[in-house]
């Protein structure tokens, strides 16, 4: 559950819902590689939201709001990112707070990385430094949120504990994140396993497990026939022609499998 003061009105597995007449802030995240939700910039939020109104099982190219994301498509039906040119497949979901809160306000916190570029924190993160900034803590310990970092907003810094590195950290101003009223859709989302290292054993993480296998399977299979092909064109003519991959290999075609894969998979259980 959320913690208090958090600005989060539901539980992080966003199974639960707030009243139905409260107004409410939408952040959609991704589930990443370290088992982390990390949100989609506020823009790429509007724009799932207004494809979500008027298809909620339709597909999301974010490539129409970010450059940088033109790889990814998001099924709304299975609640899933998936990468068109490697086939990585990702959970997804849907999370609701105050409009009060950091992304009801269109705040940023931000940590500098080792390339001296700027890594959004997870919004929960976000929320917790926004509120303790708000009320003029000095500093704000974020130990009870599974991180052994030391904010000092008089510095602006990032302090690990355990190693006593140092980071610049900042704050800044950026578009709010849609704010919604009345019932919420029903959606889905799926829930993460345990950090001991150990993968998660429920229905729904096999799931996500075993279509991601099936999509790299089936890059794996249209890579053979590409190459096969090009290797029996190179016989005839003498010579060996090498084929490039396209930053967007078999897109269309990919995604539409895996899709009909996940939503097959997902009425058998």
């Amino acid at each position: 559950m959320a913690r208090p003061g958090s600005g989060l009105l539901v539980p992080v597995n966003g199974l639960g819902y707030p009243p139905q007449n409260m107004a409410r802030v939408v952040v959609w995240e991704w589930l990443n590689e370290h088992g982390r939700w990390r949100p989609y910039g506020a823009a790429v939020c509007h724009h799932i939201e207004n494809v979500l109104k008027g298809d909620a099982r339709g597909s999301v190219v974010l490539g129409q709001v970010d450059g940088q994301l033109s790889p990814y498509v998001i099924d709304l039906q299975s609640m899933h990112q998936f990468r068109q040119d490697t086939g990585t497949m990702r959970p997804v979901q849907r999370n609701f707070y105050e409009p009060s809160s950091a992304p009801g306000k269109g705040v940023v916190w931000e940590w500098e990385n080792d390339n001296g570029s700027w890594t959004p924190y997870d919004m929960e993160i976000c929320v917790t430094i926004q509120n303790a900034y708000e009320k003029q803590h000095p500093w704000l310990d974020l130990t009870s949120l599974g991180f052994c970092y030391l904010i000092d907003f008089n510095s602006m810094s990032q302090t690990n504990r355990q190693s006593q590195r140092k980071r610049r950290l900042r704050r800044r101003m950026d578009l709010a994140y849609p704010l919604i009223m009345g019932s919420i859709p029903k959606s889905q989302s799926w829930p993460v396993g345990g950090s001991s290292g150990q993968p998660c054993s429920c229905q729904q993480c096999i799931l996500v497990n075993s279509t991601r296998a099936a999509s790299n399977a089936i890059l794996a299979s249209q890579q053979r026939k590409l190459y096969s092909g090009a290797a029996g064109n190179a016989g005839t003519a003498g010579t060996l022609t090498m084929v490039r991959q396209s930053n967007t290999f078999a897109g269309t075609s990919l995604w539409s499998s895996i899709i009909r894969l996940l939503r097959r998979q997902q009425q058998q259980h």
